[in-house]
């Protein structure tokens, strides 16, 4: 026997009072909702990754048009590891053309030592006089490079060679 009666009718909106039977198989359909697109952590990340990147380039860009990299994968790969030396070699441009010279090159290198551990250098690359350059470079420690130092954690030093 069947509990429902097959005449009956519904005053649910949009039923238009009738309910289906359920002995003539007729299912009941819920109304289709519409979702809204799921929230995707990874994809703001792999964003954020990208433009860090894009400005990891661009700083890269600047730092060869003020240094010469000895080797430009070893010294991109170290200042990628190393972002704090980044910022203060930007900012030394200025003190080292005041205490070198406007035409003194400075070349980077970031070479591994015994132990492992690399250590980036930025050197002047430098024609006169050793006396001269030992005083260019205490003059440029003293005033400047001693005092802001700690913000690249050891990984930056200032020296020349005798070319």
């Amino acid at each position: 026997m069947n509990a429902y009666d097959t005449d009956q009718t519904s005053s649910i909106p949009g039923s238009k009072g009738r309910v289906p039977s359920l002995d003539r198989g007729a299912q009941f359909r819920p109304p289709a909702i519409k979702r809204k697109r799921q929230f995707d952590p990874f994809e703001r990340l792999e964003q954020e990754m990208a433009d860090h990147l894009r400005e990891q380039e661009a700083v890269l860009q600047q730092l060869r048009q003020l240094y010469v990299f000895s080797d430009v994968s070893s010294v991109s790969e170290f200042l990628f590891e190393h972002r704090c030396v980044i910022s203060p070699l930007l900012e030394a441009v200025s003190r080292l053309k005041e205490y070198f010279g406007e035409s003194t090159i400075w070349k980077l290198n970031a070479p591994i030592d015994d132990s492992g551990m690399r250590t980036l250098y930025a050197a002047a690359q430098w024609t006169g006089d050793v006396n001269e350059v030992r005083h260019a470079l205490g003059r440029f420690d003293d005033a400047w490079w001693i005092a802001i130092s700690g913000g690249a954690a050891g990984h930056l030093t200032f020296t020349y060679e005798l070319v």
